[in-house]
């Protein structure tokens, strides 16, 4: 069956208004890839920061740890002597 004129014409606006749309669809799909492989990159560093964070915590909290430690050892020691 012979394709008419009025549908070819349509077919034509069909594939051009398709191309257009897939074009800012796909810049905007490439701009979206690219925008989540640096919030990637964000929280790879904020990750690693937030590591060396719980390290330099961790070590703060021994030497506040073996202090009270000392010190309750010393008052143990001072009651033991007064009693």
């Amino acid at each position: 069956m012979p394709v008419k004129p009025e549908q070819r014409f349509r077919r034509c606006i069909a594939v051009r208004q398709a191309e257009s749309y897939n074009r800012p669809v796909s810049e905007a799909i490439a701009f979206i890839r690219k925008e989540i492989v640096d919030i990637r990159k964000d929280i790879e560093v904020l990750r690693q920061e937030t590591r060396a964070d719980i390290e330099r915590l961790k070590s703060d909290l021994l030497k506040w740890m073996f202090g009270a430690l000392i010190a309750q050892g010393g008052l143990v020691v001072a009651l033991i002597k007064l009693l």
